[in-house]
């Protein structure tokens, strides 16, 4: 039973951080590749393209790759694959980037033609990427120009390269030394800092480093570090996609290498800035960030999460947050704070547990037990806290508040599985940690659910047409009430 509901919770867990990563980018920049776009609608013909191709090999370069740039800015995936599968035109294009002298009209072309072309995950990504020639042709152009916007379309190209990626991609381009480079380029200031620019960086940082748990690849810590003060920098910023962009990839950072969160805790004046930052913020987008960054921190070691709630005073801040009205975006506030709460709950320090369970947090926290959309996250807390090894904070905890109603009310309703096993699963390890140093044969944990009806509950649940709930509610029957 423990391992089907630790599967799923595992499960509810990793689409949670998924989901809440999904919504926080899309609903204010839809994708991770992009197109440059005008109003241009026209249909895309195999004649069009011969043209194209014979124009390329006669040389006529500007005008046609102005002509292949119009019909790609309205780009579809139906366009790209006719350019890959039935015509040399993506062929012609690469060979025109790789002659020695080319001026920077015909650069910037080409730059926007391959930027939309690899919009749409048709193209290989990886072997444009594995083109060392291409590629030290563009690092070179990217550390030598004064114009900004062939720098603005390098790393908008770059982005589409390794946006929706597993790593391999980011991998093949940091293994080119492109962070170092990244770094030298900013000390140097030689990245553009005009805002149109800038954006476009943040942008490419973001898909860059973007995290997934089942990413192959991965990035060196001293990598992550190179560009770690850029990215902070970036997040003082006033412009919104800038710091928004930033925020995303410091997340991303924090979760490829855990290292990073002690790197940033240590500069306390920047954990204290991102405090400061997200009560000032009236964006609620920023704001959300902001604080699923802080959040992340209760995932590091117990030295940190002990100055966090003892010197940092984070449930107070949590608290002040959870309670605060009047947000469109409530519910994911409050989720990304009991999820913060929730690992805070892994410190092994009896200090640090027993100003966790006796705060006023836990007690708004029970208030929401009928709000559905939050509701587990809320039982995931108890489930927490029902792990603890000490008797004295369990019996308190669950004596303090409404724990016992909270859990089989959930029972009664019936309104999912996973609910209905982890209630299970909390009245299980109460039971289980209290009985074990109970000098009496009925436990005080299972004496107060009995007293809320669960052994009549039990009776039922044993028949439930569901056979991991029927199972369960068997072995707690055995267990505890025979």
């Amino acid at each position: 039973m423990a391992e089907i509901l630790g599967d799923l919770l595992k499960q509810k867990r990793d689409n949670f951080r998924v989901e809440l990563r999904r919504k926080a980018t899309e609903e204010l920049f839809k994708q991770k590749r992009r197109t440059y776009t005008n109003n241009v609608q026209t249909q895309l013909t195999d004649e069009i393209i011969n043209i194209w191709q014979m124009n390329l090999v006669n040389q006529n370069y500007e005008e046609t790759l102005n002509e292949i740039g119009l019909y790609l800015s309205n780009s579809t995936v139906e366009y790209n694959l006719k350019l890959i599968n039935k015509h040399e035109v993506y062929s012609l294009l690469l060979n025109i980037w790789n002659k020695q002298e080319l001026n920077y009209h015909i650069i910037e072309q080409l730059l926007k033609i391959f930027a939309n072309l690899h919009s749409h995950n048709v193209f290989d990504d990886l072997k444009l990427l594995q083109n060392e020639q291409l590629m030290r042709k563009l690092f070179q152009l990217l550390e030598m120009t004064s114009y900004q916007k062939i720098q603005s379309l390098i790393f908008f190209l770059l982005a589409n390269l390794t946006g929706n990626d597993n790593g391999v991609k980011a991998r093949q381009l940091a293994d080119y030394e492109f962070c170092t480079l990244l770094k030298k380029m900013w000390i140097n200031r030689q990245i553009s800092f005009e805002i149109e620019n800038i954006r476009q960086f943040c942008w490419f940082l973001k898909n860059f480093f973007s995290y997934d748990s089942k990413n192959v690849a991965g990035f060196t810590l001293r990598e992550v570090k190179d560009l770690l003060p850029i990215v902070l920098e970036c997040i003082d910023q006033n412009d919104k996609e800038i710091k928004f962009y930033s925020l995303l990839t410091l997340k991303y950072m924090c979760q490829a290498k855990e290292e990073i969160l002690a790197d940033i805790f240590n500069k306390l004046k920047m954990f204290n800035k991102l405090i400061d930052m997200q009560r000032k913020s009236n964006d609620e987008e920023i704001q959300l960030k902001i604080l699923d960054i802080i959040a992340s921190f209760a995932m590091a070691d117990d030295q940190i999460t002990t100055q966090l709630v003892n010197e940092f005073k984070i449930l107070d801040f949590f608290l002040q947050i959870y309670i605060q009205p009047g947000r469109s975006k409530q519910m994911e506030f409050k989720k990304i704070i009991l999820w913060g709460l929730n690992n805070l709950c892994c410190n092994q320090k009896f200090e640090v547990l027993q100003t966790i369970v006796q705060h006023d947090l836990i007690q708004f926290m029970q208030k929401d037990e009928n709000e559905t959309e939050i509701i587990k996250d809320v039982l995931e807390v108890i489930i927490s806290v029902s792990q603890l090894k000490n008797t004295d904070l369990l019996k308190y905890f669950l004596m303090r508040g409404k724990i016992a109603d909270i859990v089989m009310n959930q029972l009664k309703l019936k309104t999912s599985k996973i609910v209905m096993l982890m209630c299970l699963k909390i009245i299980h390890n109460f039971a289980f940690q209290i009985g074990k140093h109970s000098q009496y044969d009925l436990n005080m944990a299972v004496e107060l659910f009995i007293s809320k009806g669960l052994d009549k509950l039990l009776n039922q649940l044993e028949f439930d047409p569901d056979n991991d709930i029927s199972l369960f509610a068997q072995k707690l029957t055995e267990t505890f009430l025979q």
